[in-house]
């Protein structure tokens, strides 16, 4: 039986400052506001990739330029009406054709990139589409799984107040068990921001400590049917793998400073 390996978990480190006198460069303060509470909190937010690059190599030697193009024209319009037909923008298809001379012939080579926002499914059927209804020198590659730069930088903020709730909620649950009111936060430090992707080791120190963090898990996508060949026609791509290995994990640490308000005048 293979050994599972313990989940390591370190304890959440929870301060507070509760003592009646606290020394200040200003002694007319009241006093419920010189007493505070300070708490750490931690959230964690998964990121799966959501844009997909769909490519397709198409190419043609022919004696003339003229025919070299024309046959690669045919088969471009196919793909591209396809792609257009199945709701792809048309500004999310990228065109890019060379011309060069090989040997004695001519050989026009056409890409067409394809750009898939949240729709990976999508993605791979045409792939799939492709391979079977074109020919076997028409090229399909492997989709290229990227992150949309706003939503990941979205992320991240999010992950950090969510860091700053979590401080919050559990400043809160403190002072009601000290029979206290929790006051304005005076203090809230980021204290460590870790980034990592799917493939990269994850370790159990890097593992969210606070029971109120929110993980969000790898999207699940039932693509168990489809099927595509990578360039060099070596086999199935295993797309789930891939959603897992491009997968972005980001984990914020905060601590948060509060006052600490007496319930009793």
């Amino acid at each position: 039986m293979a050994h599972q390996q313990d989940l390591v978990v370190k304890p959440t480190h929870v301060f507070a400052s509760l003592s009646p006198r606290v020394i200040t460069q200003d002694e007319g303060l009241p006093e419920n506001q010189k007493r505070k509470v300070e708490v750490s909190g931690s959230a964690e937010v998964t990121i799966a990739p959501d844009i997909a690059i769909l490519s397709v190599i198409l190419i043609s030697n022919k004696e003339k330029p003229a025919d070299a193009r024309a046959s690669v024209e045919r088969r471009v319009e196919y793909v591209k009406q396809t792609l257009l037909n199945n709701g792809l923008p048309e500004d999310d298809i990228v065109i890019t054709e060379n011309l060069r001379r090989v040997g004695d012939t001519y050989q026009m080579e056409t890409q067409i990139d394809a750009k898939f926002c949240s729709a990976l499914q999508r993605c791979m059927k045409l792939s799939s589409l492709f391979v079977e209804k074109l020919e076997s020198s028409v090229k399909v590659l492997p989709p290229v799984l990227k992150h949309d730069q706003q939503r990941l930088e979205s992320q991240r903020k999010k992950a950090c107040l969510m860091a700053f709730h979590n401080a919050r909620q559990k400043a809160f649950d403190l002072c009601g068990m000290l029979n206290q009111n929790l006051g304005r936060p005076i203090v809230v430090t980021e204290n460590i921001v870790r980034e990592r992707r799917g493939g990269d080791d994850h370790h159990p120190e890097d593992s969210p400590r606070d029971q109120h963090d929110h993980q969000h898990a790898v999207p699940q996508l039932d693509l168990s049917n489809l099927r595509s060949p990578s360039m060099d026609g070596g086999g199935a791509i295993d797309v789930q793998r891939r959603v897992a290995d491009t997968t972005i994990y980001i984990r914020i640490d905060v601590t948060a400073t509060f006052e600490l308000r007496s319930k009793y005048k």
